[in-house]
């Protein structure tokens, strides 16, 4: 089951099921306070349609979005790549056409990334999970620059200040880099 971590009007965070997150969220969201919802294993942030009844909005978690082009049933989505006018032609050559040659580079691409690149992805997200979340908090900055760095003391050192649900989450996620 998926678990989400919401941010309340009044600065305080808890994590549960989206029915739990939405019943305690719903009645702030009605005086025009939306909730701030991350989704915890992809730290995504979810937007989810506040105006509706509650039960549209508990409903809404299973709600995909309309079909498109590319293959949604794959998860394919479609999106813009600007490419010079060699690229072009050389892609327009290969077999399975562009979007198969660029998957079948990407794939190749993914398989021989050092771990150091998949590392720093997973710091990018908690750096911008947390940006989105506690910008503007005291100890911000220092939050980030350990995340980079992978020192824990002082990450543990930035973040004393903060909500301690929060604080219990992103510790959670920065064990994870380490992991």
């Amino acid at each position: 089951m998926k678990q989400y971590f919401v941010k309340s009007i009044e600065n305080q965070w808890f994590k549960g099921s989206w029915d739990e997150v939405v019943t305690q969220s719903y009645e702030h969201s009605r005086n025009g306070n939306e909730p701030f919802v991350i989704q915890c294993d992809t730290l995504q942030r979810i937007n989810a349609p506040w105006h509706l009844s509650q039960q549209q909005v508990l409903d809404s978690e299973q709600i995909q979005p309309t079909a498109k082009r590319g293959r949604p049933k794959l998860g394919v989505r479609s999106k813009e790549v600007t490419l010079l006018p060699k690229h072009w032609e050389w892609l327009s050559i290969q077999q399975g056409g562009a979007s198969g040659a660029i998957r079948k580079l990407i794939d190749q691409a993914m398989l021989v990334s050092p771990e150091s690149d998949l590392m720093l992805i997973k710091q990018q997200k908690l750096d911008q999970f947390l940006y989105q979340c506690v910008g503007d908090q005291p100890g911000f900055e220092q939050c980030s620059r350990a995340i980079y760095q992978l020192k824990y003391d002082e990450f543990v050192d930035a973040i004393e200040s903060w909500e301690p649900t929060l604080k219990s989450f992103i510790l959670q996620k920065f064990a994870e880099l380490e992991s």
